[in-house]
């Protein structure tokens, strides 16, 4: 499989893709070309026969958010854009008509840690930290509704609001962790999940999810730019 920028693809069987974030020299961060490459792996699973995506960074870091180079977003315009385009990959995770699991492990920051967020589950080595730095740094509340959905409105408010490094333990408490597994043990934990959804049908996924979750009303990236400082 021809891997696209920014990313490292493998096709396990039809049922199973393996996303890695291939940017380490960058922790991983997000740029334009990563985000947009990692949209079309997303959209295209939705077409095909992929019951499990997982979603893993290679080297020490899961993700460390927005790649903003060394002066930052050049323009209003662009950050917007970026944002927007940031919001609208996490939609496509979150209403997947497949499962996700993020392997994470050291960094998820930002939009590092919004990603994982909009997993259905999220497997954390022992050195995984999550922190959300947008809203204190411009105003950012990327993802914040669907956060609340995992680890309930005030703890979402805390941790938005403060910025707060969660280790694992932590996370794995409120529930931003759903499993501690190390590198050694994802590839078991990712075929014991696949082996359960062998038979599942897309739709039957589709229908759980809904089932499970109430009415998302943050869930459009319409209000984003409407919440960004000017």
């Amino acid at each position: 499989m021809t891997n696209p920028t920014g990313l490292r693809l493998t096709r396990i069987d039809p049922l199973r893709l393996d996303v890695q974030i291939d940017r380490a020299e960058r922790s991983n961060s997000l740029d334009t070309p990563t985000v947009a490459a990692l949209t079309d792996v997303v959209l295209e699973a939705y077409e095909d026969e992929t019951r499990l995506l997982t979603l893993s960074g290679v080297g020490k870091n899961f993700c460390s958010g927005f790649d903003t180079g060394q002066g930052g977003f050049s323009n209003k315009k662009e950050r917007n854009n970026r944002i927007l385009a940031i919001e609208s990959l996490l939609q496509l995770i979150w209403n997947a008509p497949y499962v996700s699991i993020a392997f994470v492990q050291g960094a998820a920051i930002g939009a590092g840690a919004d990603l994982a967020v909009n997993c259905d589950y999220r497997a954390c080595a022992a050195n995984t930290y999550l922190r959300f730095p947008g809203f204190r740094l411009s105003g950012v509340t990327l993802g914040t509704g669907r956060l609340a959905r995992i680890v309930g409105d005030h703890q979402a408010f805390d941790l938005v609001l403060r910025n707060r490094k969660v280790e694992l333990a932590e996370a794995l408490k409120l529930g931003l962790a759903t499993h501690a597994v190390e590198a050694e043990g994802r590839t078991a934990f990712a075929d014991a999940l696949a082996a359960d959804l062998k038979d599942v049908p897309k739709n039957s996924i589709v229908a759980l999810k809904s089932a499970v979750r109430a009415p998302d009303r943050w869930q459009s990236v319409a209000r984003i730019p409407m919440s960004l400082r000017r």
